[in-house]
């Protein structure tokens, strides 16, 4: 094949990578295209069908998609190329979205994806360091926080609810719910989204929906974004001045990075959406809960009546779609969690469906009348303060503020 240097080079240099070195499909195929360019031929799906993949004359690609498969897989691998080995590289080599005619970008052209990487990297710092900037603030604020907190009559030391959490020697380990944000490659290799499906919330759910749809010009990578909810922010502002007597400072993790250790190690407060608990969803076993992100629901077995409950998130949007409605006005749910971890430190869960619910279930372990209000139904249902319970929300709020709250049940952990 005769490439005229440097498009040669180039071209051996991108064979020879460890996204091509082993499919001499791929590096085939990539060549056929290149020796197009050199011969000055043009190419069309049915040509490279019958030319390179040996279909018969009356080849119809509606019937046979082979062609758009591998060319979607070669866009691929030159984007993970020009992402590993070839991000240096002065002059690149790309195949246009829509197009089989092989292109060799030079200069100072940069591709799209280098500079998103790049902004999302600077509204990533930007964001950090407002959430600092922040935290910084209610650090010094939170001595005169707690003497408001006593005055009101929540005594931190011996309530029922904290206690534990500053009267061992482990860290505090704020654990953020983290929705996960995906990055969807487009069939070029400088193009492509950021979105969120509500059905990945893991690394393997990742690899699932990736194992499925291998065949389809759909393909998903985890983006370098992540984000933070109202209510992840507002349990800070909360629950740090209650913990500000505890041996060490707490430190703050999202579900993503959570190990195993952390879990082991730590007392453990969790604040996030029903469905992004990812490895502490386990601890749900321990309770008479369970749940459905898509539709909403949530139940709840009553062991005493041997029934099951369900609870569906309400929406009253005022002919709002569905997508939209929670910003005006809905019935949510949310619950408290407090479970023994696996050495027997605690594992304290906020959660719910959406911040209403789940700013109200905070609410109600750092406000002293509605802390006070708690510990008074467990005096009257078990006359003792259980160490480990569930509590279950009923809350109807416009747009993020409560309006009303129902306490449906309250049990003890065991």
């Amino acid at each position: 094949m005769n490439i005229k240097p440097p498009n040669k080079q180039i071209l051996e240099k991108i064979l020879q990578s460890p996204e091509f070195v082993n499919s001499k499909l791929d590096q085939d195929l990539l060549r056929f295209l290149c020796k197009a360019i050199e011969q000055k031929v043009y190419l069309k799906e049915s040509v490279i069908a019958i030319d390179f993949f040996d279909r018969k004359a009356n080849f119809n690609p509606a019937d046979d998609t082979i062609v758009r498969v591998h060319m979607h897989s070669l866009r691929k691998k030159l984007s993970l190329y020009y992402l590993s080995d070839g991000k240096d590289d002065k002059i690149q080599l790309c195949i246009p979205k829509g197009h089989y005619e092989v292109k060799f970008i030079g200069g100072k052209t940069k591709l799209n994806i280098f500079k998103k990487i790049k902004l999302k990297s600077l509204y990533l710092l930007i964001f950090l360091i407002v959430f600092l900037l922040a935290l910084s603030y209610y650090q010094w604020h939170e001595n005169t926080a707690l003497k408001k907190t006593i005055t009101m009559g929540l005594n931190i030391e011996s309530n029922p609810f904290w206690a534990d959490y500053l009267q061992n020697k482990n860290p505090v380990l704020f654990v953020f719910g983290e929705l996960y944000i995906l990055w969807e490659y487009e069939n070029d290799i400088d193009d492509g989204r950021l979105i969120h499906d509500s059905k990945i919330n893991t690394a393997k759910n990742l690899t699932d929906f990736n194992k499925q749809h291998k065949n389809d010009t759909v393909n998903l990578d985890k983006a370098h974004e992540t984000f933070f909810f109202e209510h992840q922010l507002f349990s800070i502002f909360k629950i740090c001045p209650i913990l500000i007597n505890s041996s060490t400072k707490p430190e703050y993790t999202l579900t993503s990075y959570l190990e195993w250790h952390d879990i082991a190690d730590n007392n453990i407060i969790f604040i996030g959406e029903i469905n992004t608990t990812a490895r502490l969803k386990q601890f749900f076993l321990k309770s008479s809960f369970a749940f459905n992100v898509n539709p909403r629901e949530l139940y709840y077995l009553d062991e005493n009546s041997d029934t099951l409950k369900t609870y569906s998130l309400v929406y009253k949007s005022g002919g709002m779609s569905d997508i939209d409605s929670y910003r005006y006005f809905v019935k949510d749910y949310s619950i408290i969690l407090k479970v023994p971890g696996p050495n027997g430190l605690p594992i304290l869960i906020f959660t719910g469906f959406f911040d209403v619910g789940i700013k109200e279930a905070i609410r109600h372990l750092t406000v002293p009348v509605l802390t006070n209000k708690l510990e008074k139904m467990f005096m009257e249902k078990y006359d003792y303060i259980p160490k480990y319970f569930e509590i279950l929300f009923e809350v109807e709020g416009y747009e993020k503020t409560k309006i009303s709250t129902k306490i449906l049940h309250i049990n003890e952990i065991k």
